[in-house]
């Protein structure tokens, strides 16, 4: 599931992907691969690591070139920030 309740305000969002993460987790109980921009679910999840488990693809930032490099590495843990800006830059995006 990608992107669940995004286009819908920071809150309904939100609500939307935690509703069902926690029905997928705690009542299905099947494997799925979650993706999702809400940080907040993080906490909420994370404590209950036989059921959610937290991963990223890992990627590198170089300072000196300002790029991000990405290593096609499936980690666990929590991505450390955000390379959006830095990702729209490479792809030729003007950003301020």
């Amino acid at each position: 599931m990608d992107e669940l309740g995004r286009g819908t305000s920071t809150f309904d969002g939100y609500s939307i992907a935690h509703s069902v993460l926690t029905y997928l987790a705690t009542t299905v109980h099947c494997r799925t691969l979650f993706t999702t921009h809400y940080h907040m679910l993080v906490e909420d999840f994370k404590s209950i690591p036989h059921q959610v488990g937290l991963y990223h693809m890992q990627s590198a930032y170089e300072e000196s070139s300002d790029r991000v490099k990405f290593l096609y590495k499936f980690v666990p843990g929590v991505a450390p920030q955000s390379f959006g800006i830095y990702v729209a830059k490479m792809a030729g995006i003007n950003v301020r």
